[in-house]
């Protein structure tokens, strides 16, 4: 089935910055704490990028009208393994709505876009349409209906390109590439003729560029089975270097991916072109092929390794729980849930320690004519009649006082008086009303995760969260706040761990649903699942950082901000003002915030009794600092309108 006309898929919408260094397996791994320097024909750096970052999003699965797209998780699997190779930490977000399409991006331009010498890169792979006019086009979610039913809805809930377009703006990294496998028009950058012979690399990679390449002209169709995925792959894979210098530029892409797709297909013509923007359109990005960087070693500086990661360990908190535990079961789990973890030569050890210790037991009661029969630890059963359970553990039936959440075809049963987890194994496809074993699950803290093809389930004393949640991405790991029970819920290394497993949550305390941290002098206030980190005032209050949330009208303190640049989440603390404002003096001299703006210079003041009344010359307003001798404290202080 072919996609529609003007109903474009829009497959990859990229922004990508240079590839490089080191290939093979340990290509990605090494380019991690690593300055790549480029040179051009005289020996000159020309440019360096550091970081490399990718977020990757498919929605196939469409719920009011739209056909879905079967083949774009496997499409968009083949892009993530590729990028993963060549050094890219890679987020995948998949079947978003509406809502969580525009979070998705946001968060990642939050935590990634104001690195100026990173390499971000998006994919964007689902529908995409284009209005009548032929100049606006929309990124389709999983929840926008058919516009030739209902317009005005779909445009609610469509992804204007005029966004997104937006967001390149927004961004402070300096090279930029996006790419749609869709029928577009050239509306919304400025297209050029391809050159006849590609650029050599030369100083226009220091200059900040957003390129965009389509695989289609308005009005044209694009097949339902990406031809331009493959032709990508093979790019980056090589195919694309047309001057053989080793280095993929932008301009080349272009050239390869126009003359490529029009090969395969004759009702597809690549354009290409940069944004509408003076600012943004003098460079050119590369692509650094890995054969090259072994030869260019030397152009290769080591930079100092950015702090390891404070973030909470699920694993480790897993291993405290069973390891003084002399519950084979209990080891077990651990096993299961981490085969290869860092304390399973332990846990095999131990594990091995217990059996031999109970088999050597048994021995000796058989040798002493006892005929005792061992209690087990906890013996435990299930089945399914007509679609209800009974679980019975040493006997005693648990059903209507459980809670109970779905795993696929298995179902997880919650006991809230015992706080035990259990595995009805195969559920669905087992009402014989049969007794069979469940199987015990362990968590410390009654909560589990799992990450399903880039879909994430909480699951909190038996029942499970998805839709309704916040997430934040941490680096590589994804923290998820619950508004029912007001709490954050880290799953660490969540893309690494997309293989559907149940793993224990660590919970991020916080006692006013606020969290923060400074990851090398970048902040990021994150208020009821949330981030914010542009677009909000701050300021200095000795080694604490101040800043102001305008949504919420509330100042958050970050403690020793200074001495903290570990990121670390720690619980932001709320300054309360009733009306934005907050003043403090120390020894003497007086700062005055206003919807967190310091205010000290180009200020005017009086005494009015013990009060003193600044006047802020910029804002033409009073306000008054009350008992101001007596609180020379260095406290923050309401300050009152006058």
């Amino acid at each position: 089935m072919k996609r529609l006309k003007n109903v474009c898929c829009f497959y990859a919408m990229t922004i990508a910055v240079i590839i490089y260094c080191i290939s093979g397996a340990s290509y990605a791994e090494q380019s991690r704490g690593f300055k790549v320097v480029f040179k051009n024909k005289a020996g000159d750096d020309v440019g360096f990028y550091s970081g490399n970052h990718a977020l990757l999003v498919g929605v196939s699965d469409y719920t009011d009208g739209w056909p879905d797209l079967e083949s774009i998780p496997g499409e968009l699997e083949k892009i993530k393994n590729l990028l993963s190779k060549r050094g890219f930490s890679v987020q995948t977000v998949l079947n978003p709505n509406s809502r969580e399409l525009s979070r998705a991006f946001m968060d990642f331009i939050d935590e990634y876009g104001y690195n100026k010498d990173d390499r971000l890169l998006f994919f964007f792979s689902g529908h995409g349409y284009t209005r009548k006019s032929g100049k606006k086009g929309y990124l389709v979610p999983t929840d926008a209906p058919d516009p030739r039913k209902d317009e005005k809805k779909f445009l609610r809930k469509a992804v204007d390109m005029g966004q997104v377009l937006s967001w390149a703006r927004q961004m402070e990294s300096k090279h930029a590439l996006f790419l749609f496998d869709s029928c577009f028009s050239g509306t919304i950058f400025k297209t050029r003729a391809l050159p006849k012979h590609p650029p050599h690399i030369n100083d226009f990679t220091s200059r900040p560029v957003r390129q965009f390449i389509t695989a289609g002209s308005a009005g044209e169709e694009v097949p339902a089975r990406s031809i331009f995925v493959p032709s990508f792959i093979k790019a980056l894979n090589g195919e694309a270097d047309i001057n053989r210098d080793g280095y993929i530029t932008g301009t080349e892409l272009g050239m390869f991916l126009h003359d490529k797709v029009l090969n395969y297909s004759k009702i597809q013509t690549p354009q290409y072109g940069k944004i509408r923007d003076p600012d943004l359109d003098e460079g050119d990005f590369v692509f650094q092929l890995p054969k090259t960087a072994k030869t260019k070693i030397k152009t290769v500086q080591t930079e100092t390794p950015s702090p390891t990661s404070s973030i909470p360990d699920p694993e480790t908190d897993a291993w405290m729980l069973v390891k003084a535990s002399d519950d084979i079961s209990d080891l077990e789990f651990y096993l299961d849930s981490y085969p290869k973890g860092k304390y399973s030569v332990s846990a095999r050890i131990k594990l091995k320690q217990l059996k031999r210790k109970q088999k050597g037991k048994t021995k000796k009661q058989k040798k002493n004519g006892v005929v005792k029969k061992r209690k087990k630890h906890h013996s435990a059963e299930w089945k399914n009649k007509d679609g209800s359970f009974w679980l019975y553990i040493n006997g005693k039936s648990y059903g209507k006082e459980s809670e109970s959440s779905w795993w696929d075809d298995n179902l997880l049963v919650f006991i809230p008086s015992k706080k035990e987890y259990y595995l009805l194994e195969d559920y669905k496809h087992r009402a014989d009303d049969t007794l069979r074993p469940a199987k015990k699950m362990h968590t410390p803290n009654n909560t589990f995760w799992r990450n399903k093809n880039g879909s994430f389930w909480v699951i909190i004393d038996g029942v499970s969260y998805g839709s309704g949640t916040k997430s934040v991405w941490i680096d590589n790991h994804l923290l998820a706040y619950v508004p029912k029970h007001k709490k954050y819920y880290l799953m660490e290394d969540y893309n690494k761990k997309a293989d559907n497993t149940l793993r224990p949550t660590k919970i991020i305390k916080s006692p006013n649903r606020s969290l923060w941290l400074n990851k090398n002098g970048n902040f990021r206030v994150i208020v009821d699942g949330t981030s914010y980190s542009s677009g909000i005032n701050n300021a200095w209050i000795d080694d604490h950082l101040l800043a102001y949330v305008p949504k919420h009208k509330k100042y958050y303190l970050m403690e020793n901000y200074k001495k903290r640049s570990d990121n670390t989440l720690r619980p932001a603390k709320i300054i309360y003002t009733p009306n934005s404002t907050l003043w403090r003096n120390k020894n003497g001299s007086y700062w005055v915030y206003i919807d967190g703006k310091s205010y000290g210079t180009g200020t005017e003041s009086e005494w009015k009794g013990d009060d003193l009344l600044v006047y802020v010359k910029n804002l033409k307003n009073h306000y008054l600092l009350e008992d101001y001798d007596k609180n020379n404290t260095n406290t923050l202080i309401p300050a009152k309108k006058y």
